[in-house]
């Protein structure tokens, strides 16, 4: 029997966002499929090979009446909500520090912190009112540690990881689930700027160099994040909320 909750999710163009549209739709959830760039958002969906009902909406999720319309339109089709992955991000500039414009840093702080902020400020009493849910926000290994020369995202995820906690908190008592699902060095065009930048203009060669920080010496996969995604927001026990979890083949352990 199809799984008929409701979720949203965001970032659905990209390569973690694409595979958990994949996922989502073959578990039969009723999908709100968001990103700002409509080529990839409507080849995310066409990939989709599995029964769920899916809607795309192009939104950009830094606009607040944008993330209102679409939480609430969701709200409106199927009567209920019962889970949102805000998944949108971006890598932003990548360069030393004393160099780094502020306009730039407010741009990747609003993509990668406010967007979330947002999606989850209209999301919680729709949550509330369906007697809880699930949030769960994609963060990173730079949600708990350093790295050279991205300072606005590794700013954005620790703010991320901080804010997730704290609604993880105050609405436990509603039934409502906050995740950080927080993978390293995934193979994803994200990832290439940081890497080209490690491999000195290589970008194989700074790939590989990433990849060895890994004990298992590989990236992980989009589809491998996105699974564990899938089970944070849809079949996660009840008494797991407020973590941070890595996915990273133990590269963050020691």
């Amino acid at each position: 029997m199809p799984d008929e909750r409701v979720v949203i999710l965001t970032g659905a163009g990209g390569g973690l966002g694409s595979e958990a549209v994949k996922q989502l739709s073959r578990r039969g959830v009723r999908l709100v499929a968001v990103d700002i760039n409509e080529e990839s958002l409507s080849a995310a969906v066409a990939a989709a090979d599995g029964d769920g009902e899916i809607v795309a909406v192009t939104a950009d999720v830094t606009d607040e009446a944008s993330v209102r319309g679409f939480v609430d339109d969701a709200v409106s089709r199927w009567g209920r909500l019962d889970g949102i992955f805000n998944n949108a991000a971006i890598q932003g500039h990548v360069g030393p520090f004393v160099d780094y414009e502020t306009d730039e840093l407010w741009r990747v702080l609003r993509v990668n912190l406010f967007a979330a902020w947002l999606g989850m400020k209209y999301a919680i009493p729709h949550l509330i009112a369906n007697g809880g849910g699930s949030i769960v926000n994609t963060g990173s290994s730079l949600a708990y540690r350093g790295w050279k020369e991205v300072p606005a995202y590794v700013a954005s995820k620790h703010a991320l990881a901080g804010l997730t906690k704290t609604v993880a908190i105050e609405y436990g008592s509603k039934n409502i689930r906050a995740n950080l699902l927080s993978p390293s060095s995934m193979n994803a065009p994200m990832l290439w700027p940081v890497a080209e930048n490690v491999g000195g203009g290589d970008l194989e060669a700074g790939l590989r160099e990433i990849a060895a920080l890994a004990p298992n010496g590989q990236l992980a996969q989009p589809g491998d994040v996105a699974e564990i995604g899938v089970w944070l927001l849809l079949d996660a026990p009840a008494h797991l909320s407020g973590v941070i979890l890595p996915v990273d083949g133990a590269e963050t352990a020691g």
